[in-house]
């Protein structure tokens, strides 16, 4: 009897100690978080970050970008005389059509009758 009371009071010795050492670790954790926060904070907004942790920085667009993604800078859609090259909008090629997204080449799909071959000018396509 006095050794089954013995191997009870040792394992609810053991379960205790395991208990206040995860206990232990846990407030360690919880007390190296705390403490002044002020400067994590001034960091955050001296590199353009919120408190909360959202950018504040805008980037502009080309000055012919009528869609533009100001988080990023990216044009998604320029003038129709234009297309779209990542963050510029340059002026449509010779021989090719744009529209505000793509530059098209003006002979693109265009299949011509008997012997001719398609030939793209500033205006469009001829068969030749």
């Amino acid at each position: 009897m006095k050794k089954l009371l013995l191997l009870c009071f040792s394992l609810f010795m053991a379960i205790t100690a395991a208990n206040a050492d995860t206990t232990f670790q846990l407030a360690k954790v919880v007390k190296l978080g705390r403490g002044d926060t002020s400067l994590m904070t001034q960091q955050n907004i001296q590199r353009g970050f919120s408190q909360q942790g959202i950018s504040d920085l805008s980037f502009p667009c080309d000055a012919n970008c009528e869609s533009c993604d100001h988080s990023t800078g990216i044009c998604q859609k320029c003038t129709s005389d234009r297309y779209v090259s990542g963050r510029d909008c340059p002026l449509c090629p010779a021989k090719n059509y744009c529209d505000g997204v793509t530059a098209i080449p003006n002979c693109s799909g265009v299949v011509c009758l008997n012997g001719s071959s398609p030939q793209a000018n500033d205006n469009g396509c001829c068969c030749m």
